[in-house]
């Protein structure tokens, strides 16, 4: 009885170095600070028609983006791509007109004032 209950704390054990392992050596990255990791999940359900980003348990760009720090994932069930972090100033647009109205001349949409057709009062 002693050797199997020693047998099992045995396996029990290496199954936990073992996992420790693969965790801190393989599926650990860390994200510095101004920038952030997106996350591409290689498995899971397809997207729903007309769906952009990959909620979790769906394959794609997953809609959560992680941030600054520490983090675990498994190499083998997603990719991940560390980007800088973009800064808009407060007042400021993060759009662009699109390519062809940026040689447009502005337009005044606002009406002219009405012209008096007799000399008036």
């Amino acid at each position: 009885m002693k050797k199997s209950i020693s047998s099992v704390f045995t396996v029990l054990v290496l199954a936990g170095l073992a996992w420790f392992f693969w965790q801190w050596g393989f599926c650990r990255f860390y994200v510095k600070p101004g920038f952030m990791a997106v996350v591409t999940a290689k498995t899971g359900r397809n997207l729903e028609p007309g769906q952009i980003l990959a909620r979790p348990g769906q394959k794609g760009v997953r809609e959560d983006v992680l941030g600054e720090g520490r983090h675990f994932l498994n190499p083998v069930l997603f990719d991940v791509e560390i980007i800088p972090l973009v800064s808009i100033p407060v007042g400021k647009s993060a759009s662009s007109p699109p390519r062809w109205a940026r040689n447009c001349r502005p337009v005044n949409f606002w009406p002219r004032p009405a012209r008096r057709a007799f000399g008036g009062m």
